[in-house]
Order: C-alpha cells, then structure tokens, then sequence
C-alpha cells in the first residue's frame, strides 16, 4: 500500500543503500580525514579534548593548518588541565 510519493523515497533509498554497498569509495574517502585525525588522537593518548571558547579563540583557529589546530587544542588541554602552583 505505498503510493506514489513513498514508492520514489523507497526506491532512491534502495538505490543507496545498493551504491553504498557495492562502492563505498566515495564515501569512505570523504571520512578519511576525520578518521585519520581520530586515530591520531588515539595514538597520542588524548582522547577527550576541551573545545576553546571565545570568539576570539575561534578567529584565531581560522586559517591554520589541521595539524597545527590540533597540536593548538592539545597545548591548551594540557594548560587547562595541569593544576597551577603558586610559588
């Protein structure tokens, strides 16, 4: 009992869930830098990481390359992290 409307959205769901199967290239190719950037926080033994806040952080963070972004946020987890002393 499907009319129309919902045969069309079956069918197109049907067609990619089939191309994702048989060629999932695409797909895997744009995750691979959010996967390759995952495993590498792993490596590294960071798993959580705090998000800077501010405005100012966010400017900031624009126009730099992912890697130094990253190596950034691990600096400033470690700063906030790390208990002060006073001497």
């Amino acid at each position: 009992d499907l009319n129309g409307r919902e045969l069309i959205i079956a069918v197109s769901l049907c067609v990619m869930i089939f191309w994702i199967g048989l060629y999932p290239a695409p797909f895997l190719r744009i995750m691979n830098g959010s996967i390759q950037a995952l495993v590498e926080r792993l490596e590294r033994g960071t798993v959580a990481e705090l998000q800077p806040s501010g405005v100012g952080a966010q400017q900031s963070a624009r126009g730099m390359r992912p890697e130094a972004q990253a190596e950034r946020k691990a600096a400033e987890m470690e700063s906030s992290i790390t208990p002060k002393t006073e001497s």
